[in-house]
């Protein structure tokens, strides 16, 4: 039931991203090329989690490569998005590695 709950959170902090791209920031940045590389990110993330289903390389290799299926699909989307010419929105990283909220142990 957790994992059902963090997966809806991820999916409307995601669909939500991408709208306020179109509504908010639409002169900005390029909305359609960052809803497309989305999308392709997403199928190449699912097509690789159905990796060890295929009968290229070996066992291990398929295993290994559909457990990091997503994280393979993100570098290869990172990738994909330094090399295109039209302005994308970059993720909202902090300047330093801190905890959220200060005073915490």
């Amino acid at each position: 039931m957790f994992g059902f709950f963090v997966s809806t959170i991820f999916i409307f902090m995601g669909t939500s991203n991408i709208v306020d791209k179109f509504v908010l920031k639409a002169d900005d940045y390029s909305a359609m090329h960052q809803l497309l590389l989305t999308i392709v990110t997403l199928y190449f993330a699912v097509q690789l989690a159905g990796f060890n289903k295929t009968r290229c390389f070996n066992g291990k290799i398929r295993e290994v490569v559909a457990d990091f299926a997503v994280p393979l699909a993100v570098i290869a989307g990172a990738v994909v998005a330094n090399l295109m010419t039209v302005p994308l929105e970059p993720l909202p990283v902090p300047l330093q590695f801190e905890p959220t909220r200060t005073g915490r142990s």
